[in-house]
């Protein structure tokens, strides 16, 4: 709308999800001036994004962020570490099964790759658009597993583009094809929940 108002030569305000709909009618009334919108980033999710993004943080007092900073101190001296330059040295290893976990390792990082049980579609298309808002180089979705239905491929967006992602009916064969996947994300009803989980 904004390129056909700007190429007619029409005087034309053009808004999107970012400005919300009284702000409009405050500014076609006068009683606000009018903010020309910022050029967002052509993506399929910008809708996602917060409109702060891209606004400077306001000042963080100093004293409030070395309080802060020194609870988590106490809290972690308390817990039987030492701080030693601002770092505890307690253990974050767990013994489970004869496997060394790492208790503080995130779930999720820029190249976790996920299998998702259950026919999610429409999660696992938010999850696409996030991956492509964020500049993965791939998705982070590899593969679904949904035991109702034959093997097959499930059509997606990755930004403008279409992708196919596998759907396995059986968890084993999904497993050896994606051994790199480091996530399952399980939507099972409450009914198979279970089963799904131990399998």
């Amino acid at each position: 709308m904004r390129d056909v108002g700007s190429s007619l030569g029409v005087p034309v305000h053009v808004f999107g999800p970012e400005t919300h709909m009284t702000a409009v009618v405050g500014m076609a009334l006068g009683k606000r001036p009018i903010v020309a919108p910022e050029q967002s980033e052509l993506t399929t999710a910008n809708f996602l994004l917060p409109t702060s993004v891209n606004q400077p943080l306001t000042h963080v007092n100093e004293q409030d962020k070395n309080s802060n900073t020194s609870i988590e101190n106490q809290s972690k001296m308390q817990n039987g570490g030492t701080m030693l330059n601002g770092t505890s040295s307690t253990s974050t290893h767990n013994e489970h099964n004869g496997v060394d976990k790492d208790v503080n390792r995130p779930l999720f990082t820029n190249t976790t790759k996920a299998i998702v049980w259950g026919m999610q579609t429409k999660a696992v298309q938010g999850m696409l658009d996030f991956d492509h808002v964020c500049h993965r180089k791939q998705p982070s979705v590899v593969a679904m597993i949904y035991p109702f239905t034959g093997d097959h491929q499930q059509k997606f967006y990755w930004g403008h583009e279409e992708i196919l992602i596998p759907c396995y009916k059986n968890m084993a064969d999904c497993m050896k094809r994606h051994s790199d996947a480091d996530v399952l994300i399980n939507f099972a009803s409450l009914r198979s929940a279970y089963e799904s989980t131990v399998e």
